[in-house]
């Protein structure tokens, strides 16, 4: 560890900081167990002496320090919201929601996952009572928050308190914190340590070995499969559309075009609501007649149901024999610009397969000419 070559030194060439007075001692024996998620890996075990609760996270410290830490911050907070020098009420609301209150609850959808595997039900029980009880106290350090931001009196119910500030009570405020936590794990990036983990944890509800991973992902019915990923990079810095696009500037002009066009292969495409969810279709015209034909239910917005109808025109022209010129009609300006940025976003996902299809047509139909 103090070596040439130790953490320390790796420590400081990356600029990092070890906690060393976190650092806790196990003696483990030669002796090798299944590995908690990795069940197919054997890892060693602790000497016989050590029961588990000597080596797990123990709730009971962790919401004593929870509760240490709130009333640390709310004394914090007293002080700067006081009536006569402090902060006035729009601020101190803020400064509660913004730093006191994500300072409160970390590590809440660890120490606060509710005892749903328990071995029997009087421990259930017993977990459900404890955990009542944590929550209990947080809320009463909440409203010694609320009345310094209201300068209510003390005999102000709570859920008035919750009403002018507009707080959540605080048992719901714990589970938005866990629905929180359990969209940060889906959208993990394959990178990451914890990647693999969730992916095996969101395949079923084990009996046993049920970590808080488990109980978040599946408490709130999250899937990795169904969160959007936004790409921080779409493409290289020297990228450029070989999309060739057009805005007519009203109505009549954009007929007016439509009619001047002599391309032989025409596609429409539209995404509106329909019936409670988006649809998106894509109707492909050659020598004015109607050849083919796509449509798809989704749920989802209307600018990714365009998008959507985009790419399906895409793979239209692409399925055709050849194709020398081709035109693609939408109605959604913003869909249409965006052919040819690179900034990320909500739906860029679509557009991006968009230009794989359109990338892959260009190999198949030699000197396309795309126009949209």
């Amino acid at each position: 560890m103090m070596g040439e070559d130790g953490i320390f030194e790796w420590a400081r060439r990356h600029n990092c900081e070890f906690g060393v007075d976190k650092f806790q001692l196990l003696d483990m024996s030669r002796k090798r167990v299944r590995h908690t998620f990795l069940l197919n890996r054997r890892v060693p075990m602790p000497r016989s002496n050590l029961t588990l609760e000597e080596y797990t996270i123990r709730s009971a410290e962790q919401e004593a320090a929870a509760l240490a830490k709130a009333r640390d911050w709310i004394s914090r907070f007293t002080w700067l919201a006081r009536p006569s020098q402090g902060i006035t009420a729009k601020y101190a609301r803020q400064l509660y929601k913004a730093i006191t209150l994500p300072r409160i609850m970390y590590g809440a959808e660890i120490y606060l996952t509710p005892p749903r595997r328990a071995l029997t039900e009087q421990q259930r029980s017993k977990g459900m009572r404890t955990q009542r009880a944590i929550v209990g106290k947080l809320a009463a350090t909440q409203r010694q928050a609320m009345l310094m931001v209201t300068s209510g009196m003390q005999s102000t119910a709570s859920n008035v308190l919750e009403v002018i500030t507009g707080y959540l009570p605080f048992h719901l405020m714990v589970e938005r914190f866990r629905f929180k936590a359990a969209l940060q794990l889906a959208a993990l990036p394959p990178t990451h340590p914890l990647f693999k983990h969730v992916q095996r944890a969101v395949v079923r509800d084990v009996q046993r070995h049920h970590t808080p991973i488990h109980a978040l992902l599946h408490n709130f019915r999250i899937s990795p499969k169904n969160i959007e990923k936004i790409q921080a990079t779409r493409w290289n810095a020297k990228w450029k559309s070989r999309v060739k696009w057009c805005i007519p500037k009203d109505r009549e002009n954009a007929m007016e075009e439509e009619c001047r066009d002599s391309n032989r292969v025409k596609v429409y495409t539209d995404g509106s609501g329909y019936e409670g969810g988006i649809g998106a279709a894509a109707a492909m015209m050659s020598n004015g007649q109607r050849r083919e034909a796509a449509r798809l239910r989704l749920e989802c917005t209307v600018y990714n149901g365009e998008c959507t109808a985009l790419a399906m025109g895409m793979e239209l022209i692409q399925q055709q024999v050849y194709v020398e010129k081709a035109t693609i009609y939408m109605d959604n300006q913003a869909s249409i610009r965006a052919l040819s940025s690179q900034c990320p976003g909500p739906g860029h996902y679509l557009l991006d397969y968009f230009h794989e299809v359109f990338v892959k047509t260009k190999k198949k139909h030699t000197g396309l000419q795309l126009t949209v």
